[in-house]
């Protein structure tokens, strides 16, 4: 049955990709997939092909009226099989900006974090994955307001899957622990010497091959 299914959700992905298809027509099927479905496997084709139907800033703001970030992230409840967070990860890249970004709830943002932690588990198994982690974890980062990344990092807030987040930070290129000080530091919150500490090792680590 696994096989099976991901043999659907790559049908389906493949046929959205087509050129002359631009998924239009499927929107509506796709909106009310990811609100209402509890399916898996009907969630991560519908991703796929929403994500697929975006090539514009006006195919963005079209989507945007009828689904909030917040709709698509929760969705990670129901993601089973790594295969599923293609979709996921392409359409959170295209839709976030600067202005949706802060309407983001503390839930919204550490299911986020926590998602994407837990998807970078399995890039050992699904390599392209990795691609799309970097890609959206970047944008998010540059996105949020400080405030939000001090609060998700803050250790006195005693959030879930903290330090499963901070260890998914902390151990990426350099690059990704440069954003997350950037953050830190023009924010208004001081942040625990423990964090800064972290983020300073990754910062300065030598990179394989250096």
């Amino acid at each position: 049955k696994l096989i099976v299914m991901r043999r659907l959700v790559s049908i389906s992905g493949n046929i959205s990709t087509i050129p002359t298809n631009k998924n239009i027509t499927e929107r509506e099927t796709c909106y009310k997939i990811i609100i209402e479905s509890k399916s898996c496997y009907m969630i991560a084709a519908a991703l796929i092909i929403l994500s697929n139907s975006i090539n514009s800033k006006s195919d963005v703001n079209d989507i945007l009226k009828e689904l909030t970030l917040s709709d698509i992230i929760v969705v990670a409840n129901y993601i089973k099989d790594p295969l599923e967070y293609q979709g996921y990860l392409d359409i959170l890249r295209k839709l976030i900006n600067i202005r949706n970004a802060m309407l983001l709830t503390n839930d919204n943002v550490v299911m986020l974090f926590s998602t994407l932690a837990s998807c970078s588990k399995q890039t050992q198994f699904f390599p392209s994955l990795s691609d799309l982690i970097e890609r959206l974890l970047k944008k998010i980062i540059v996105v949020l307001p400080s405030g939000s990344i001090v609060r998700l990092l803050d250790q006195k807030n005693e959030l879930p899957h903290q330090e499963e987040i901070i260890d998914f930070l902390t151990d990426r290129d350099s690059f990704i622990s440069c954003l997350v000080m950037n953050k830190l530091l023009v924010a208004r919150q001081e942040t625990s010497q423990a964090i800064l500490s972290k983020l300073w090792d990754s910062i300065f680590k030598l990179q394989d091959g250096i």
